[in-house]
């Protein structure tokens, strides 16, 4: 029977935030696949991988795998196939995930309870299709690249690495490109915040972190909505995103920034759909946000050769 209860979008938007924070970590690399190196791998770091490849592939018999593995012994493999059974969004896990409600790790118990919000308003959440709503289907262009200018290392107050940004049910891969070089840009181009493009750090940037007179923090985070609207004045898009932040190198999640932007254009006889054009202004100027933040609590530039106290 179709529910008639409203969406439970909170609970979606917390789902969607968490499970952009899971760390980045190798595949996986079994040849009996994921799910046997879920239930057999001695190690940590590939049961992780194999929990993320499971979420990514959905093979016969991965909701049952990650049932299980909500009794890991690892606390991040709990939580990360907590986070990934509500991504994938078979409610039949619900009973599963209300027993990880006990978990003794907070985390996880925060991740299992976000799920089972999640698949719980699945039934109000169906959206239509772009078909269904005469949108027609759009391929967003090609992000512009990012040219990297010398970074003077003394003014650093905070490096940045943007680690990875997702299209959680919303946009493509090249919006979430789109987000990573838009943010890339405007952090760069913000006082006393520098952008590294991972990898080793430089000499001078683990100087500056060694005598702390400079913090480093992770970005992670995902499209959470990328909507177009169509009324009498023309069409509109809405994008929404959501960006954790991780201070490094201990990866532990410091906040979230959770920012919006909304595009329009009126519509004239004759005139191609704005829908790319719109969804890219959106999506720029959401990624601007992220940086405004960032440089709003990070951003006022470090005295250089600040003594250690």
């Amino acid at each position: 029977m179709r529910s008639t209860a409203r969406p439970n979008r909170a609970s979606l938007v917390v789902l969607l935030a968490l499970l952009s924070l899971l760390p980045a970590v190798a595949p996986a690399q079994s040849l009996a696949g994921p799910i046997q190196t879920l239930h057999s791998s001695r190690a940590p770091r590939l049961r992780l991988a194999a929990v993320r490849e499971i979420g990514r592939t959905r093979p016969e018999g991965g909701r049952q795998a990650l049932e299980a593995a909500l009794h890991d012994g690892t606390p991040n493999v709990r939580r990360a196939a907590a986070l990934t059974l509500g991504e994938m969004g078979d409610r039949n896990a619900i009973d599963a995930l209300r027993g990880a409600l006990e978990d003794r790790d907070r985390n996880v118990r925060t991740a299992a309870q976000a799920s089972v919000r999640a698949l719980s308003s699945l039934p109000a959440v169906t959206a239509p299709t772009q078909a269904a709503v005469g949108v027609p289907a759009v391929a967003a262009t090609a992000p512009a690249q990012v040219t990297t200018a010398p970074i003077d290392w003394r003014r650093v107050r905070t490096l940045v690495t943007l680690t990875s940004v997702s299209q959680r049910g919303a946009g493509s891969p090249a919006d979430a490109e789109l987000v990573r070089s838009s943010i890339r840009q405007a952090i760069a181009a913000s006082p006393g915040l520098a952008v590294h493009p991972g990898g080793t750090l430089p000499a001078a940037a683990q100087a500056r972190l060694r005598a702390r007179t400079m913090r480093w923090y992770s970005l992670e985070g995902s499209i959470t909505s990328l909507q177009r609207t169509q009324d009498a004045q023309g069409v509109h898009v809405r994008a929404e995103l959501s960006i954790a932040i991780l201070a490094e190198p201990a990866h532990n999640i410091i906040g979230t920034v959770n920012t919006a932007a909304s595009a329009s254009e009126g519509i004239y006889p004759g005139g191609t759909d704005p829908t790319q054009r719109l969804s890219r202004a959106a999506i720029e100027v959401a990624s601007r946000g992220v940086a405004q933040r960032l440089q709003q609590q990070f951003g006022a530039p470090a005295p250089a050769g600040r003594r250690r106290r």
